[in-house]
C-alpha cells in the first residue's frame, strides 16, 4: 500500500473518532457556506422542540439553568463556561433538553444570545457576511448588537 493511501485511511479513521456533528449544525454551516440569506432552525431540525436557546461564551451554569427554567445535568459536558470559541445551542421540548450542540464561532450565533429563547415561529434568522465574518442575527437586532439582552452575564 502506498503512503498516500495509508495517510488517507488514517485521516478517515481519525475523523470518525470525534464527537459527531449535530444534523442542525451541519445544515447551518452548509447554508452559511452556500450564501443563503437566512436560516430557519424550525425547518432544519429533524426533531420536535418548543423553544430554542442560544448562549454566548462564558455562560455560567446558573445562568443557563435559570433561562431554561430547570436543572440541566449535561451542562458539565459543554465547554461554554470556559471557552470563547463556541456558542451553546439548546433545544427544549416539554421542559426537557431534546438536543444541544456547541457552534464554533466561524458561524457566530452570539448576537442571538437571549434569556427568553425563541419559539419555533421566531427561529428564522438572517445570515450576515461582513469582513470575512459570518453571523446570524434577528431581523430586529442592529449590526452593533445593542439589543443583546445580556443572557450570559456572569453576575447572575
Amino acid at each position: 500500500m502506498s503512503w498516500p493511501i495509508c495517510l488517507m485511511c488514517c485521516l478517515v479513521l481519525l475523523t470518525g473518532c470525534g464527537k459527531s456533528k449535530s444534523p442542525v449544525q451541519g445544515r447551518l454551516e452548509a447554508q452559511a457556506a452556500s450564501g443563503a440569506a437566512s436560516f430557519d432552525f424550525a425547518a432544519e431540525s429533524p426533531f420536535a422542540w418548543d423553544r430554542l436557546y442560544i448562549f454566548a461564551p462564558y455562560s455560567p451554569r446558573a445562568s443557563v439553568e435559570k433561562s431554561l427554567g430547570f436543572a440541566w445535568p449535561d451542562y458539565r459536558q459543554t465547554s461554554i463556561e470556559s471557552s470563547d470559541s463556541v456558542c451553546l445551542v439548546i433545544f427544549v421540548k416539554d421542559s426537557q433538553v431534546v438536543h444541544w450542540f456547541e457552534q464554533p464561532r466561524f458561524v457566530d450565533l452570539c448576537d442571538l444570545a437571549s434569556k427568553k429563547g425563541y419559539g419555533r415561529s421566531e427561529a428564522t434568522f438572517e445570515i450576515h457576511r461582513e469582513q470575512g465574518r459570518v453571523a446570524l442575527r434577528s431581523a430586529s437586532t442592529p449590526v452593533n448588537g445593542e439589543e443583546h439582552d445580556g443572557a450570559t452575564d456572569a453576575a447572575e
